[in-house]
């Protein structure tokens, strides 16, 4: 008896028991039995999973099982003790394989809790046996592959508060018993074949909160009954067959604690009765997909907790209510697909957490109206297929978030249409093309992908186009030559191909055109002669045009600006250029052109420019020469690097230098300093490079206030351009080696991209030279090998690179530190070696700055054979 009662102790204080089972007899050792021979019945990776429902290990403590003290009336002594049952069974997910018929329920009389629910391959039917269960108050076996009716014998469980049988295969009705539920709170048989009518005994069940009878075969009307039901605040029959009006007796008045009602995709008929006024705590209200008549009622407005209104796909006429203004925390509107008429009111201006506003294929009329440009939420706007007319107002260009707006098919007489600077994404659509009025067009930096319409050439008084950082793909169409009144176009950065149309030549008023960074091909047709009016720009830059730059260019007097940079252009530049006495700027490099340019930059305009090298005009200083910043009276700025004295005593070879030159001159990369010539004179000799804004990258780090702009994404962007760059040059045949990458010969532009300058520049002064130092590099940034060898390889820039790239995350030369680096993992230098001055780099940052470093690391290796080679650098630094 002692050792019975030290037993009774441990279990109930929730200890595990001594004895792996209580004594035979008891109602545990019963459970024990049952729940093991279910086990035996099932199959697959169930027994794993129930791998600790074992007779050594006490029940209590098995996979899912919950036991609890339960009073034992002793027939003997005719006392009340307590004694150790099981009270609740939860195995969700635990993939069982099997059925619940060899599962003996009268076993478990205390079982408050079942729940085998999201096991998937769980099958057969549910036993009428499971009525044994007089204790259950939850019932779980949703998302299981259960067959069959529904027991009606469910209707005896009276303490059950919550029944889920939802995402299974049930068939057949459901059982009126389930009004016998008086307790019940939670009710959900969504998701499986059930049908017939709805049982109006389900209207007895007042303490109900929550129903879901969705996506089921169910028919007939609504039970009227449900109107008392004055505790529910979620009601879910979407997706069946129901018909008939919403009834009378369903009062909306009665169900004020309604927070969901979701009545779609049914065959209801008759109109939304103006009690739905009274659901003042509803967030969600659908009707959608119904046959709902009549108009929407104006007691709608008092909805103001709503945050979606569906009751689009329906047959309501009238008006759009103007309390709906009323509605101050409505997010979505779907009220498309119905016969709606009427104005837009202009009291939708007042719904400020708006995000979508779906009204199209309705007869709306009248203007858009203005006050939907106070809704700075919205991210949707769908109007098409209506009959609105009037002008765009202009307010709705300030909505920042609108990612899509849809207006076609409608009477709008629209001059001005601008999206610029959004998100919108899709095509363009060809209805486009009935915007007869529009005068300006632009949709500039979004997203919209696909072709330009044809039907644009419709839009016979456009005088700007601007369609610019798109995805537009396809040819420019032809039709664009028939808008005579354009003045302006735009298609610069697109995905754009094909030929530069013929046609284009008839817009004889265009005064700018842009076309430039797309994949255009052939040649720039002789028709382009035809833009005598062209004065402000011509840039086609950034393609991959052909053939010889026409000479009918040359008529194009009053033209200021050309770029023809970045194609494949071959041939002489033609000599009708230098009669265009407007051209300030003629950029063609990055061609395969020969022969003279425009206004060349010569001997004496370089010294005049420079004030024959006064200092003033200095701008900085590297290790083979001075660099002065030299502005033509045309405004066009060069770089002209003056070599040092010592520098030009030692160029042994006129030709040979001349040969290197030139040889340099013909680089094209995005991200190396372009080499436009030289000049050899007696008394000095200078190259004349192309001039970037921004200085080099060791002054942007030693500049606290500047260096602070200088932020991690364009850190880690100039770090990918300057391997990317060196490894330009290692391709090549012969392959250029830089010998000298530090910071002061890495320059940034206004926008901090970089350009790498001075390649090449000590193998030409120095062919034979025996000090390493002069001939490879700057202390500081030269590969350990140097000191044992003067063989100058591709490793060297590696080394080097190494060095830049920890320079420009920690924001200063890392000194001895990378030695230490080398032989340690970086995770360990990570907090100590960034920038302070900058904020810790975060998530996607976090992730270059990472790889980044890695790379670093590698290129900093003692041994030349174990750093990667530039191409393996910038493939990583790519991803």
């Amino acid at each position: 008896m002692l050792l019975l009662l030290l037993f009774a102790l441990t279990l109930g204080h929730g200890a595990r028991p001594e004895a792996p089972l209580p004594r035979r007899g008891t109602s545990l050792r019963a459970e024990v039995a049952a729940l093991l021979h279910w086990k035996s019945t099932l199959k697959g990776f169930s027994q794993h999973q129930l791998g600790t429902w074992r007779h050594d290990i006490h029940p209590c403590n098995w996979t899912g099982i919950t036991c609890g003290d339960v009073p034992w009336r002793q027939r003997r002594h005719g006392r009340t003790t307590a004694r150790n049952a099981i009270t609740g069974i939860a195995l969700p997910g635990a993939h069982l394989v099997g059925g619940l018929d060899t599962l003996s329920f009268r076993s478990f009389p205390y079982l408050a809790s079942l729940d085998l629910s999201d096991n998937g391959h769980l099958s057969g039917t549910i036993p009428p046996g499971i009525s044994s269960l007089l204790m259950l108050s939850s019932l779980n076996l949703s998302s299981n592959q259960l067959t069959g009716n529904i027991p009606p014998s469910i209707g005896d469980l009276g303490r059950i508060s919550s029944v889920d049988l939802s995402y299974n295969n049930l068939t057949g009705e459901i059982p009126p018993a389930l009004g016998n539920l008086t307790k019940l709170t939670y009710l959900s048989l969504l998701g499986n074949k059930l049908s017939g009518n709805i049982p109006w005994q389900l209207g007895k069940l007042h303490d109900i909160s929550f129903i879901d009878l969705s996506l089921n075969l169910l028919v007939g009307p609504i039970p009227s009954l449900f109107g008392n039901l004055t505790k529910l605040t979620s009601l879910f029959l979407v997706g069946n067959h129901l018909s008939g009006p919403i009834p009378d007796e369903l009062e909306f008045g009665m169900l004020s604690s309604l927070v969901e009602l979701d009545l779609s995709e049914n065959h209801l008929t008759g109109s939304i009765p103006s009690s739905v006024g009274n659901l003042t705590s509803s967030v969600y209200f659908s009707l959608w997909g119904n046959h709902i008549t009549g108009s929407i009622p104006q007691e709608i407005g008092n909805l103001v907790n709503l945050q979606q209104l569906d009751l689009s796909v329906n047959f309501i006429t009238g008006p759009v209510p103007s309390t709906i203004g009323n509605m101050s925390s409505l997010n979505y509107i779907l009220i498309n697909s119905n016969n709606l008429s009427a104005p837009i009111p202009e009291e939708f201006g007042n719904l400020a957490s708006l995000i979508s506003f779906a009204s199209y294929e309705n007869q709306l009329s009248g203007p858009i109206p203005p006050s939907l440009g106070k809704l700075e939420s919205v991210s949707e706007i769908l109007l098409f297929s209506n009959q609105l007319s009037g002008q765009l107002p202009p307010a709705l260009f300030n909505l920042t978030n609108l990612i899509d707006i849809e207006l076609d098919k409608n009477y709008l007489n629209l001059t001005a249409l601008s999206f610029a600077d959004n998100m919108i994404k899709g095509g363009i659509p060809s209805e486009l093309g009935n915007l007869k009025n529009l005068v300006k067009l632009s949709l500039s930096t979004n997203r919209f992908t696909g072709e330009i319409p044809p039907e644009i050439g419709k839009l016979v008084n456009l005088n700007l186009i601007d369609l610019r950082n798109n995805q537009l793909s396809g040819k420019v169409p032809n039709q664009i030559g028939q808008l005579k009144s354009l003045e302006i176009l735009d298609f610069s950065s697109n995905q754009l191909s094909g030929a530069i149309p013929d046609d284009l030549g008839n817009c004889f008023k265009l005064q700018s055109l842009k076309m430039s960074n797309n994949s255009l091909n052939g040649s720039i047709p002789s028709t382009l002669g035809h833009f005598l009016s062209l004065q402000s720009m011509l840039d086609l830059s950034q393609n991959n045009l052909s053939g010889p730059i026409p000479s009918e260019l040359g008529m194009l007097e009053m033209l200021m600006y050309v770029n023809l940079s970045h194609n494949q252009f071959s041939g002489a530049i033609p000599g009708s250029i230098a009669s265009m006495q407007s051209l300030s700027v003629f950029d063609v490099s990055y061609n395969v052109l020969e022969g003279p340019i425009p206004r060349p930059l010569h001997n004496a305009s370089a010294k005049c420019a420079t004030d024959n090298f006064d200092e003033k005009h200095c701008i900085g200083e590297g290790a083979y020469g001075r660099v002065y910043k030299a502005e033509l009276e045309d405004k066009q700025v060069f770089a002209v690097k003056k070599l040092h004295p010592d520098d030009e005593d030692t160029v042994h070879d006129e030709e040979r230098f001349q040969i290197e030159i030139e040889m340099l001159a013909k680089i094209r990369h995005r991200s190396i300093v372009k080499l436009y010539g030289f000049c050899c004179h007696p008394r000095y000799r200078f190259l004349v490079c192309q001039y970037i804004e921004r200085g080099n990258l060791a002054s942007i780090l030693n500049n606290e206030e500047v260096a602070i702009e200088f932020y991690w994404i364009r850190r880690t962007t100039l770090i990918r351009d300057v391997a990317q760059a060196i490894t330009y040059l290692h391709d090549c045949q012969p392959p250029i080696i830089h010998r000298d990458i530090t910071s002061g010969n890495i320059l940034l532009d206004v926008d901090y991209r970089a350009y790498v300058s001075d390649f090449g520049i000590a193998r030409i002064l120095k062919p034979d030279s025996s000090n390493w130092s002069a001939l490879a590099g700057t202390y500081g940034y030269i590969a350990p090998e140097l000191s044992y060898t003067s063989l100058v390889m591709e490793k060297c820039d590696v080394y080097s690179f190494g060095v830049v790239v920890l320079e420009v995350l920690m924001g200063k030369h890392p000194g001895d530190i990378q030695s230490s680096i080398t032989t340690s993992k970086y995770d360990d230098f990570l907090d100590e070696i960034l920038d302070k001055r900058l904020p810790v780099p975060a998530d996607d940052e976090a992730d270059d700055v990472n790889r980044c470093l890695s790379v670093a690391f590698d290129c900093l290796l003692p041994s030349p054979q174990e750093r990667p080679t530039m191409c393996q650098v910038y493939q990583r630094l790519a991803i």
